[in-house]
């Protein structure tokens, strides 16, 4: 199976206009045209991606993988075009910023959106990998991760704090918990509990992980922490959720992974321990650094900032 990115453009505006036919008119090409198109990535995927309803088109569950997918190809591939036609002009500087995670795509987006437009000149280009082993490595300027409150401070990297947080519960709409507002964590004693993945396929780990940092935070709450299972990335976490009626637990700001059948709940006992950060090397001298130091930290842009978070 491999979709092109004409065909990922495609779906995207159909989910987005909710009609083929308008999606269509955007793309300059016709309805009958643009629905071959979605046959056509049908019959590769080998199942159905949207489901045609009198109130417009939606995503099938297979569908949202794919859709989920081609939204974060189709942000990719435009920031491959700026950084080249940056290159290209010679006008334009870049800071490479490292993010690990769904939960953190979001905020990413609302950065560079926001960043863009107090220094045009200045492209973030984000690169989706454990961001305190690329700092380490020298892979990123700059990185944006979960901390946990109580984690050292490296001798070797700076922090700013974006956003405190807390812990949230995600639970299928099947879960006797789902219709709460929140929770505490007494109401979570009996549940099975699911965590992020506890290794990075592909990655040397040297540094603590969100799961390591989330069960030593419940393990001083009274939870045993062998009992935790894990997943890797966001489909395998909301798919465990489903199938094996776990409660998912993840820092307030990965809200973003809900949908219609999953919930996020905030449990009310921990509301905080948490917090967003950008971190970068210390005495790094790139002053494109200090720069966007200075705009985060601004009270108007934390403002616009918290909602993404």
């Amino acid at each position: 199976m491999e979709f092109e990115l004409r065909e990922l453009n495609c779906l995207l505006m159909a989910v987005r206009e909710k009609s083929l036919t308008k999606a269509a008119e955007l793309l300059y090409t016709s309805q009958p045209a643009l629905s071959r198109t979605i046959t056509r990535m049908e019959e590769k995927a080998g199942c159905q991606l949207l489901e045609r309803k009198s109130r417009g088109v939606e995503l099938s569950k297979a569908g949202e993988i794919v859709f989920h997918h081609a939204q974060i190809i189709q942000a990719e591939y435009r920031q491959m075009q700026e950084e080249l036609d940056a290159y290209l002009s010679g006008a334009q500087e870049t800071l490479h910023a490292a993010y690990m995670g769904d939960g953190q795509f979001a905020n990413m987006l609302r950065i560079i959106e926001l960043f863009s437009e107090y220094c045009p000149n200045v492209t973030i280009a984000p690169i989706r990998t454990l961001p305190i082993e690329a700092l380490y490595d020298g892979m990123a300027d700059v990185g944006f991760s979960y901390f946990s409150e109580k984690r050292e401070q490296y001798d070797w990297m700076e922090r700013m704090t974006l956003c405190p947080m807390g812990l949230s519960a995600f639970v299928h709409q099947s879960h006797p918990l789902w219709e709460k507002e929140r929770v505490s964590l007494s109401d979570l004693r009996s549940c099975r509990l699911i965590l992020p993945t506890r290794t990075h396929a592909g990655f040397q780990v040297r540094f603590p992980t969100l799961f390591s940092e989330i069960a030593w935070f419940l393990e001083q709450r009274g939870f045993d922490p062998a009992e935790f299972s894990d997943a890797e990335g966001s489909q395998m976490f909301r798919a465990r959720i489903v199938k094996e009626q776990f409660v998912g637990i993840m820092p307030d700001a990965s809200y973003v992974i809900a949908n219609e059948r999953l919930r996020c709940i905030p449990i009310s006992d921990c509301r905080t321990g948490f917090e967003i950060v950008m971190a970068w090397r210390k005495n790094d001298s790139n002053p494109q650094i200090q720069r966007l130091r200075r705009f985060l930290s601004g009270p108007e842009v934390q403002k616009k900032l918290r909602p993404a978070f």
